[in-house]
């Protein structure tokens, strides 16, 4: 699903499994909901900021992908204060590699999808986390 318009509130259950095969291999990728931009550069992760030309409010969600210490990267929620995870992305089990997410604006980002391309095992918070784009 593609978004409209950015959403005013974080969606709680929106991840989606798909299966594909291709010679004889089954992987299952793990959709994440949409985010409203993409980090292009380490961030703060705290309050409102502008990320890939996009002002990012409270309730937002982006996708932090640039920071120095990468095991700090991830699906987060604009807040006032200290950012959080995203509730479907705040587990380890919730961000397996082939994660897929895709960002709805921004000036290099919009339209974009990326991947999580760091391997098994996950372990949030401590793994970095290493996504790349594939579209």
């Amino acid at each position: 699903m593609v978004p409209d318009a950015p959403y005013a509130v974080a969606p709680t259950e929106t991840g989606a499994q798909i299966a594909t095969s291709a010679l004889d291999v089954t992987e299952t990728t793990k959709i994440a909901a949409p985010v409203l931009a993409a980090t292009t550069a380490p961030i703060t992760l705290s309050g409102e900021q502008t990320i890939d030309s996009e002002i990012c409010r409270i309730g937002d969600r982006v996708l932090v992908k640039d920071q120095a210490a990468s095991e700090t990267n991830g699906i987060y929620v604009v807040a006032a204060g200290a950012w959080a995870r995203a509730v479907d992305a705040d587990t380890s089990g919730e961000v397996p590699s082939g994660l897929l997410v895709y960002v709805a604006l921004g000036d290099v980002n919009s339209g974009a999808e990326f991947v999580l391309t760091t391997p098994a095992p996950i372990v949030l918070g401590t793994t970095p986390l290493v996504f790349s784009r594939v579209t």
